[in-house]
């Protein structure tokens, strides 16, 4: 195995994308420098359990990362790759969410004032952001400063540094970091439907099929199982085989609820007065078809994500 080599994939996975490649080779050639000197210094090479031991003695691959980006005052320098992720993440979600807030609110008012749907917009997405900001940057204040992030930095393994020879070994950790946030946002917004907190124009409107309250444990115990996977691929954002069958076994318990839900005809209920009322669109159809759509699609990534995995696992092990 190629030690120094996967130490340094390992850093530029903490690294922005257009940097990455000039960076790794000046770390790279860093590392021989210094790994040549210090088998000058003995007058042998090292050897396989010496290289590593060597290697483990480097500063963690994230720390290493660091030193090429901004730093802040109030987010460690460790952290602050993850920080950045989870900013642009969580703005882009509020941004999607609004957009759609605002979509529902047209839909479910014949008459509305475009002045006042901007208005709408704009402050929603104004006051999120801040508190979003707030929240995130209040998060990595506290991991860095009251956690002790440098002393977990300092305990990190040579054996969980990442194989090379594959593009996709590297987990993109923002990608991971979005899929957290949309988890949460599922888990929420079913168990809030789950308790009859549902607290909108709609709410006295729109229910679930009674027989989806059944599944709706299943549904909670495969988003709880996704997002601490999720956690563990961006505190080790590389995949290895462990990682693959579980995110493959996860897949496929996503699927099977899924295909729970999709038995059910309708999914959800309007109030038939409702419907009545508005004899030009039956919107308990439009819903259930854009809901069953959306089921699709998830469904959809899910197979793919299942026949990658597979694919992957096959790769390592050959």
């Amino acid at each position: 195995m190629n030690w120094l080599e996967r130490y340094v994939g390992a850093v530029k996975n903490y690294l922005p994308r257009k940097i990455r490649e000039d960076v790794g080779e000046e770390i790279m050639s860093g590392m021989r420098d210094k790994l040549e000197a210090k088998e000058d210094q003995l007058g042998r090479k090292l050897k396989g359990s010496e290289l590593k031991k060597w290697i483990g003695g480097q500063a963690h691959p994230m720390v290493v990362a660091s030193g090429y980006q901004k730093r802040r005052e109030l987010v460690s320098a460790e952290l602050f790759p993850l920080y950045l992720y989870a900013l642009k993440i969580a703005l882009v979600i509020i941004l999607v969410l609004k957009v759609l807030s605002t979509g529902f609110y047209i839909f479910g008012n014949e008459q509305f004032h475009i002045s006042g749907m901007i208005v709408r917009l704009f402050s929603g997405l104004l006051e999120n952001a801040l508190l979003a900001f707030a929240s995130i940057t209040l998060v990595f204040y506290f991991l860095g400063e009251q956690f002790s992030a440098r002393k977990f930095f300092e305990k990190w393994s040579v054996n969980n540094l990442p194989e090379v020879g594959h593009k996709w070994i590297a987990v993109p950790v923002g990608e991971m970091i979005f899929e957290i946030v949309i988890y949460l946002f599922a888990l929420g917004l079913v168990n809030s439907f789950y308790f009859n907190q549902w607290d909108f124009w709609w709410s006295d409107r729109l229910s679930l099929n009674p027989a989806i309250y059944g599944i709706v444990p299943w549904f909670n115990a495969v988003i709880v199982l996704f997002l601490v996977h999720r956690i563990w691929l961006v505190a080790r954002p590389h995949w290895n085989i462990s990682k693959l069958v579980t995110d493959a076994g996860l897949g496929a318990f996503g699927l099977w609820v899924l295909v729970m839900i999709l038995s059910l005809d309708p999914i959800v209920f309007f109030d038939p007065a409702f419907v009545t009322d508005h004899p030009e669109i039956d919107r308990q159809i439009w819903v259930n078809r854009s809901v069953t759509y959306a089921l699709y699609f998830v469904g959809l990534s899910y197979l793919y994500e299942l026949g990658r995995d597979l694919y992957r696992i096959y790769k390592l092990k050959t």
